[in-house]
């Protein structure tokens, strides 16, 4: 019988032609942020956050609240990194009644900057009646609409 070849690379060390360079992947390809870089990089718009699922958000946080206050921190945070408004502080969130007007009235006034200075298709923040109830989705699905403006 005869003798197999082994597995392995081939012979002459590389796949393709021996001794020529692998093409390199175009810009972009891969899942590449459109606008290049992780969350968090600087973009013409200033800071650009962590884009999120705003359904698993609401679910997530209704089943821990600690991740709820987590994640709310974390988007009013990115928010105000991306307004640079010193006087939007998300620690306001933690203040009794303070919290209320805040979360209902400053945060969507915030939202509406912030699609404004991003080109948005749609610059107008959730109504105040979805800040209401589902506060987590609403401010979830608007950022994703700062951070890519172009989406649908």
């Amino acid at each position: 019988m005869g003798h197999q070849p082994g597995y392995g690379a081939p012979p002459g060390g590389a796949y393709g032609v021996p001794g020529a360079p692998a093409p390199l992947a175009a810009p972009g390809q891969f899942g590449a942020a459109p606008m290049g870089g992780p969350p968090g990089a600087m973009q013409p718009g200033g800071f650009r956050g962590e884009t999120r699922n705003p359904v698993m958000v609401l679910v997530i946080g209704m089943v821990c609240c600690l991740y709820g206050l987590y994640q709310m921190w974390t988007m009013l945070n990115e928010l105000q990194q991306y307004t640079r408004d010193e006087e939007f502080k998300p620690w306001y969130m933690f203040v009794p009644l303070l919290n209320y007007y805040f979360l209902w009235v400053k945060v969507p006034e915030q939202v509406t900057r912030a699609k404004q200075m991003a080109g948005s298709r749609n610059p107008q923040a959730a109504g105040i009646v979805l800040y209401i109830f589902l506060p987590m989705y609403v401010l979830a699905k608007d950022l994703n609409e700062v951070w890519d403006p172009n989406a649908v």
